[in-house]
C-alpha cells in the first residue's frame, strides 16, 4: 500500500532556510532525513510513501504577517497502479 501527498495549494511565510514558518513533511517524525521542511510559495513536488502514515507539522512564528494563504494538501492510499497514475 502507497500513499501519495500533493499540494493543491502552497503559501507559507519565506524565510531563509525556512526558519519563520515551516510545514515539515516525511514517513517519520524528526529528526529524520527525509522529512522535507518547507515554505515560500511554490507548490512542492508530490510526496509518495510507502508507509501506512506520514508526519506533518506546521510551525509558525509570533511575527508572521498574516498574508500567506497557508496550504491545502490532499492524499490517496492504494496499491501503486492507484496511486502511481
Amino acid at each position: 500500500i502507497l500513499s501519495a501527498h500533493s499540494f493543491r495549494n502552497f503559501d507559507v511565510e519565506e524565510s531563509h532556510q525556512c526558519s519563520l514558518d515551516w510545514l515539515l513533511l516525511g514517513p517519520a517524525a524528526p529528526p529524520r532525513q527525509e522529512a522535507f521542511r518547507l515554505c515560500g510559495s511554490a507548490i512542492p513536488p508530490a510526496f509518495i510513501s510507502a508507509r501506512d502514515h506520514v508526519w506533518i507539522f506546521f510551525h509558525s512564528d509570533a511575527s508572521s504577517s498574516g498574508q500567506a494563504q497557508g496550504f491545502r494538501l490532499s492524499y490517496i492510499r492504494g496499491d501503486a497502479s492507484e496511486v502511481l497514475h
